[in-house]
């Protein structure tokens, strides 16, 4: 798998200047119940995914956030929620899945990848571009 590195670092530049630090994990979650609820339209601009971390943050109460995120994994990893098992679950233990040599089994399905320690960041699998983001 190949990864240009121009590309991620500008995709990155792009969600640091618009996503605060502190909603990042918001915008984390609103990605991981698109993955769980088999939501493949969701788009991955800036302003979309800040729209939907600003209501998750109102309505999750303070310090319940990697509890919720865990809870949304768990959901993935056992097929629940409404995408029909569609969402694919995987740890790095690396740098970062790349570095890893992490592939989801179906490349063209949504997946996400998580530290095996349970840090952040989590990273989510663009199925257009094959890449790790």
């Amino acid at each position: 798998m190949a990864c240009d590195t121009a590309v991620i670092l500008n995709d990155a530049a792009c969600m640091q200047c618009a996503v605060p630090p502190g909603l990042v994990g918001y915008v984390s979650l609103a990605i991981m119940c698109a993955i769980r609820d088999g939501d493949t339209s969701m788009a991955c601009d800036p302003a979309v995914l800040m729209e939907e971390a600003r209501c998750l943050q109102c309505a999750i109460p303070q310090g319940m956030l990697g509890y919720v995120q865990l809870t949304v994994l768990c959901d993935i990893a056992s097929g629940g929620g409404g995408g029909g098992n569609t969402g694919q679950v995987m740890e790095y233990t690396g740098a970062d899945p790349t570095a890893d040599g992490l592939v989801p089994t179906d490349p063209n399905q949504p997946a996400i990848a998580y530290k095996d320690d349970g840090s952040l960041p989590i990273f989510v699998w663009n199925t257009t571009t094959h890449i790790w983001q």
